[in-house]
């Protein structure tokens, strides 16, 4: 939607206010009212009426009444909107003509909108109006001959602190103490815990979590691998255990608080994984978490072609599946901007704890013309990954295919320079991961049947046809290496070796 500017003042644009505002009054819930706080307040507003408004939001969610106009406009005064009514009206009727031309937005249906840039925006014109304020003020002050010229100086040393403050900029300085004193913590923690897994997401493969230990925020993990290695399933078997381990940990949660009776509850965003599916759609996903959690083939089941005793297996997994947190955008020809933008507006209303994106090649800039190469543009979406992922302190996964000099060599496991011809994304990256299965081409070179050959191809086969390598080929803070996982390519599943398979 473009948001017009007509009629207004310089640096303030009441359509953006008011739009902001319809968001709120179109989702009515305060959920969807926390985020816009966490980024603007009142003082943002330019337009009185507006942040009359705003105001009048704040003390209906601190009296717990709904986010509703009719609920809203008893906590106003008629006479700050009388200047608004037509010239034939009533004054007393401002009030009325407000509220119709804010509710002509939520009509419209605001829910596509990027609140997080609109509130940045707004945070954005009222300091250039700081900084306006403040640029006049320091005329006057130099043309005041009796300052000197050193108060003048130290004046426009304060204004730039006051809109430095006013815009968080130094937000990102931290003090050493302070970051010193969290480790100092987490360390304890971890010595105490059972797990020993840093916070925060695991994989759900506790041998993978040993060795990485788990996703930690704001960290940029590649799982690279050729065509049918398994990548997406290796993803969606992360999503739906990490989801897992996410619901059982917040059932803890809410049970520990409801046994602190008289005790304030807190109440918390919905915990999310969303996954960014470029190559799958929402409905092929969702049959194969189906597949998975009841051990029926996907094929079988899109087909019909299953047995009494499966579809009871299928059934009893709904209420596994139903409780999984996971948000899908299966668009399909998604740009980097568009991706931060979802992200961005999900992560608003809900606690996003993991975002996987399948896969990196099917992402554009939505300007490719801009770049020589496609290499130059993958480089550019890898870091718009990287960038996402340290703005919004959640691990990032892409998934990424890999160069076709795999095929070359004798050994096929994947190396770092196989994701060369990709850019920058060995360099952008925290963690890269290979998935490997021998299997796979080990099948390609059966010998005719009967042969000692084939003898000989059929143990080699027994030992490795389900048999998965997840090759840690860079980990920035950590050891590298191999883990193995056990893999059953009728469900498309992957499992610890220890403790599921021998």
């Amino acid at each position: 939607m473009e948001i017009k500017n007509n009629n207004q003042s310089k640096n303030a644009n009441a359509d953006l206010e008011e739009l902001i505002l319809a968001y709120v009054f179109f989702y009515i819930k305060p959920e969807y009212f926390y985020p816009v706080l966490e980024i603007v307040n009142e003082n943002h507003f330019f337009f009185r009426e507006n942040k009359l408004v705003f105001l009048a939001l704040k003390e209906a969610l601190k009296q717990d009444m709904p986010l509703h106009p009719k609920t809203i406009r008893y906590l106003l005064k008629p006479s700050d909107f009388a200047h608004l009514a037509d010239e034939n009206l009533q004054k007393s009727r401002g009030l009325d003509q407000y509220f119709a031309k804010l509710m002509s937005n939520v009509e419209l249906g605001v829910f596509h909108l990027d609140i997080y840039q609109l509130c940045m925006k707004l945070k954005d014109l009222f300091l250039r109006r700081r900084i306006d304020q403040y640029s006049h003020k320091t005329l006057k002050d130099i043309g005041n001959n009796a300052l000197s010229t050193d108060e003048v100086l130290d004046s426009i040393e304060k204004n730039a602190v006051e809109v430095r403050k006013d815009s968080n900029f130094d937000s990102n300085l931290k003090c050493f103490q302070d970051v010193a004193s969290e480790q100092y913590k987490e360390i304890q923690r971890l010595f105490k815990s059972e797990d020993k897994i840093p916070s925060g997401v695991s994989t759900g493969f506790s041998d993978i979590d040993k060795f990485i230990g788990g996703f930690a925020p704001s960290d940029l993990i590649i799982l690279a691998g050729r065509p049918s290695m398994g990548k997406t399933g290796l993803a969606l078997n992360i999503a739906v255990r990490a989801s897992k381990v996410i619901y059982e940990m917040e059932i803890k949660r809410l049970l520990s608080e409801s046994e602190k009776d008289g005790e304030e509850k807190i109440s918390r965003k919905k915990q999310s994984i969303l996954i960014f599916s470029l190559e799958m759609s929402s409905e092929q996903l969702a049959n194969r978490v189906i597949s998975m959690e009841s051990g029926v083939n996907s094929f079988k089941m899109r087909t019909g072609r299953i047995k009494h005793e499966e579809m009871e297996r299928v059934l009893q997994s709904e209420r596994i599946v139903s409780n999984l947190g996971i948000d899908i955008d299966d668009t399909g020809a998604l740009n980097i901007n568009t991706m931060k933008s979802t992200a961005r507006r999900l992560s608003l209303v809900k606690d996003v704890k993991l975002i996987i994106v399948d896969y990196l090649q099917l992402l554009s800039t939505g300007v490719s013309k801009k770049y020589g190469s496609r290499e130059q543009e993958v480089s550019t979406i890898t870091q718009g990954l990287k960038a996402i992922a340290k703005e919004l302190k959640i691990p990032v996964l892409a998934l990424s295919q890999l160069s076709r000099a795999v095929e070359t060599r004798e050994d096929k496991r994947p190396q770092l320079s196989d994701l060369r011809d990709s850019g920058s994304i060995e360099q952008e990256a925290d963690l890269v991961m290979f998935i490997y299965r021998e299997a796979y081409y080990k099948m390609n070179k059966q010998p005719k049947e009967g042969t000692q050959q084939h003898e000989q191809w059929q143990s080699e086969m027994s030992g490795i046809v389900n048999k998965a390598e997840i090759i840690i080929a860079k980990h920035r803070n950590g050891p590298v290496g191999t883990v193995s996982l056990h893999f059953d390519p009728d469900i498309v599943t992957f499992h610890t070796i220890d403790t599921h398979h021998s």
